[in-house]
């Protein structure tokens, strides 16, 4: 024999499962128990496993291939695998008492309230408690994200697919099997998840897709803002390109809210120069109106967005203007662009007589009236109406000096 049959077994105990440590080792590395600590607050007891425990588990558990949280038993029942990470698995029981706190019946029920009469799809609105892992997620994101530097491209790729399941509660899809139709919105090149969303087998991938795709780019914005600013943004300047009269390179970042935090106050101070370069005349092409008009009034200087909307000399709106239509030739014929026009009617809208939606009240069921005068310019009074779906809001105000 080639070999020889040890009398007493060995002390050493072995696993099928020794890569686990490095899925684990990943775990702690981004930062995710920390993150869990953070954003996750479900437990009703102080003693017991942590809500970071309680994770690290069930991430174990997908990793090795496990198909429910039965499977968690199997874990347990490596003695070898129990070791590596100081502290045994949490029992199948214990795991499902941790998942079931997430679930909100409540609101389940006020989703299924308000379905219409003939539709059985609805989609609950996330609870407090599923916020959390969520938050979570967009941390991972951003950890992964700056650590991949190279990565210069985000493409965000979101579906809904179908799982089955033989669950009494599931409910049947297109294809007539039971089951759910989650949806996720990856990101792409890199192989994350930026969001997702539980959904049931009858709930089509197209209904309301909008709250995936704002949760996905919302997981990326840091990484994509922190970029933008290493390539260009001048930090000791507060400027972003190589030329002062750059209207747009200004007013984009910090509109958009990609300036770093403690540099807004310097990167504002900034964004005014580019205009009062051209002389407070217009300086952009189709992108930057919007933010050019918009933003001065934002953060109350709607006196330089009412100087360049009122300026006649080229370039301006009024040079754009022939026989009463906008075109896009600086100086006669061309194509006619009436498009050119909108940012300045929605600045006049905002600013004068100040009607602005309420993000709280999509489509002015909410509004803001804030108008703002300007006495340099002889802004002093002015009415006007809007006549939104909800109802008509007319504004009507006269700005006295003391």
């Amino acid at each position: 024999m080639f070999f020889q049959i040890a009398p007493k077994p060995l002390g050493e105990e072995l696993t099928a499962l020794g890569g686990v440590p490095l899925v684990m080792r990943a775990f702690w590395s981004l930062g995710l128990p920390a993150a869990i600590q953070e954003h996750v607050h479900i437990k009703q007891r102080e003693r017991g496993y942590s809500e970071a425990t309680y994770v690290e588990g069930l991430v174990v558990l997908n990793a090795v291939g496990g198909e429910c949280v039965e499977d968690l038993e199997r874990l347990r029942e490596d003695a070898a695998l129990s070791k590596l990470p100081g502290h045994d698995f949490p029992s199948p029981r214990a795991a499902l008492e941790f998942l079931y706190q997430f679930h909100d019946e409540p609101k389940i029920e006020e989703a299924k309230r308000m379905c219409a009469p003939d539709d059985n799809a609805y989609i609950p609105e996330e609870s407090v408690e599923l916020q959390g892992p969520g938050r979570v997620n967009h941390s991972l994101v951003q950890e992964l994200g700056s650590r991949c530097a190279g990565q210069r491209i985000a493409t965000v790729d979101q579906d809904a697919t179908i799982i089955e399941s033989r669950k009494q509660e599931a409910l049947p899809a297109y294809e007539g099997e039971r089951g759910y139709q989650p949806m996720l919105a990856v990101w792409a090149e890199m192989d994350v998840v930026l969001a997702d969303q539980f959904r049931d087998g009858n709930v089509p991938a197209m209904m309301e897709p909008l709250t995936v795709a704002k949760a996905a780019y919302a997981a990326v914005a840091r990484d994509v803002a922190d970029r933008y600013n290493a390539a260009f943004f001048q930090a000791d300047t507060g400027t972003y390109g190589d030329r002062a009269d750059q209207q747009t390179a200004m007013v984009l970042p910090f509109a958009l809210g990609i300036a770093p935090e403690d540099r807004g106050g310097l990167v504002l101070a900034r964004l005014i120069d580019p205009i009062h370069a051209r002389n407070d005349h217009v300086g952009v092409g189709f992108a930057g109106p919007p933010f050019l008009l918009g933003t001065p009034t934002e953060v109350r200087r709607a006196d330089l967005a009412n100087r360049m909307v009122n300026r006649h000399d080229y370039p301006s709106w009024a040079t754009l203007m022939h026989d009463g239509v906008l075109s896009e030739d600086w100086h006669e014929g061309g194509t006619q662009m009436p498009s050119c026009g909108g940012p300045v009617s929605m600045w006049l809208y905002q600013s004068v007589p100040g009607t602005r939606p309420d993000p709280a009240g999509p489509g002015f069921r909410k509004f803001i009236l804030a108008p703002q005068p300007d006495v340099p310019t002889g802004l002093m009074s002015a009415r006007g109406s809007y006549q939104p779906v909800h109802g008509t809001i007319e504004s009507e105000w006269t700005y006295s000096d003391g």
